[in-house]
Formats: C-alpha cells, structure tokens, sequence
C-alpha cells in the first residue's frame, strides 16, 4: 500500500517507448507530402487554424466538452461516489471500469468502423445523447447498491455512449481541417475542450453532490451533452470527404486570407 501503487506509473515507460517507436515508424500522410513538397507549410499554424477555421474551432471545442465531462464523471467521480457516499468498497468501481475498458477494446473499432459506412455525425449524435441521458441511469443504479447493478452502470456508459464517440472523434477531428494545420486544429480543439470539460467534472461534481445529490450532477453533465449535440448537429459531415479537394479549398481561403492581409 505503500509503493506498490507507483509500479504500473513505473511501467508505462514501456508505453512511452512503445509510443516512440510506432511515430517514427509512421511516414507523413500523403496529402501532407504534397504540402510539403509545395512549401506551403503553415508558418504559424495556431494563428492560421484560428484565422481560417473559425468555426470549425468553436465547434471542435464544444462538441467534445460535454463528452469528455460524462467520461470523467463515469470513469473517476463514480469511484469516489461508490466508496465515500455509497459506503461499497472501493474495489467494486475499479472492477467496473476495468471491465469497460476491456469491453470498449471491442466497441471502439466497432463503432470506428460503422462511421465509415453510415457517418460521422449520426453516432457522435448518438453517442452524445446517450452519455447525457444515461447519467440520469448511471446514478440510479449505482444508488441501488447492488453489485451487479454498479458494474453493469459503468460499463454500459463507457463501452457505449463513450466508445460510440471516442471511436470517431479522431476521424472527425482531422477531418475538419486542411492539411496545412489539420494536426493543430485537431490538437487546440481537443486540449482546450478537455480544460474544461474533463479537468472540471470531478471537481464539479464534487462539489454540486452536497447541495442536489446525483441528480444535481446528472443535469450538469445531460446540458454539457446537449452542448455536445448541437454542435456535432451544427458541424459539416466530413466521412466522404475529399482530401485533393480540400487542399484546392484550403489554398482558396489562405489566399484570401492573405489578400485581406
């Protein structure tokens, strides 16, 4: 109790090498050749995605708050709730989350692969909806205290609410912006939506239990979530999306953006 709990933060060094090993060994997309060979490299790439992709920011960044909020309710404010107010052990919800985890190793690629066939909008629409409604759920099983229930909450949230958008979310991401700044659009727009949206939900909740209990805290994640899916509803459908043809269009508004300059 001690150390052991340092050993698996130890070993993902491994994770760190492995991660090493597989980006060098990845080659450039070839779209992103092209740009190179051209020498239209964005210079400022922050500044360029801001000023070219306005839109596709605010919504990159809305769309994932309440997702990522509804993860981190499910995935770190459920132990704390099962072990300090519901008095179970703390094992039990560790036990949940492992099993989801295992699980969405299945529904990720699942739900990764269906995109590509029916869309990126309809299950990150989905995925959104039901991670909201299914808080309301969430809570009302855990509360039952029953062991099977527990698991059964926090498995079904993650390997499908959440599995249906994490396995699109890097498609559509990328798919939002053009090659010269795809790899900075897709980044801001995720690290920014995770400030406030992930780092937030455990601390929100925490402190929201007190004053409304787990409804309080389901209404806060369902309005995140709504925010979510009225922006994946407001976003372009990008999975039939030509990329030859958005460098054309990527080079149109960098060349009226420079005229403007």
């Amino acid at each position: 109790m001690s150390w052991g709990w340092r050993v698996p933060f130890l070993l993902s060094a491994v994770l760190i090498a492995v991660g090493f090993f597989v980006r060098l060994s990845v080659s450039e997309s070839p779209a992103f050749g092209r740009v190179r060979e051209s020498g239209t490299e964005a210079r400022m790439p922050i500044v360029d995605v801001l000023r070219t992709y306005p839109r596709n920011v605010a919504l990159g960044v809305g769309s994932r708050i309440g997702i990522d909020a509804a993860f981190y309710v499910l995935a770190v404010y459920t132990l704390t709730h099962v072990a300090s107010n519901l008095g179970l052990p703390q094992g039990l919800g560790l036990v949940a989350v492992s099993v989801a985890a295992l699980v969405e190793i299945f529904t990720i690629p699942a739900f990764a692969s269906l995109s590509d066939r029916v869309g990126r909008r309809p299950l990150l629409i989905f995925g959104a909806a039901f991670m909201g409604l299914w808080t309301f759920a969430l809570f009302g099983l855990l509360n039952t205290r029953a062991p099977v229930l527990v698991i059964v909450a926090i498995v079904v949230g993650l390997a499908v609410g959440h599995a249906a958008v994490y396995g699109v979310q890097g498609s559509f991401y990328a798919e939002l912006f053009g090659t010269r700044v795809r790899y900075s659009g897709a980044s801001f727009s995720y690290q920014i939506s995770g400030i406030f949206g992930g780092a937030l939900a455990p601390i929100v909740a925490t402190a929201l239990y007190p004053v409304g209990g787990t409804a309080l805290i389901s209404a806060y994640i369902a309005a995140l979530c709504l925010l979510s899916v009225v922006c994946y509803a407001l976003a372009e459908e990008t999975f039939r999306k030509d990329i030859d043809a958005d460098e054309e269009e990527e080079r149109r508004l960098v060349a009226e953006q420079g005229g403007r300059a």
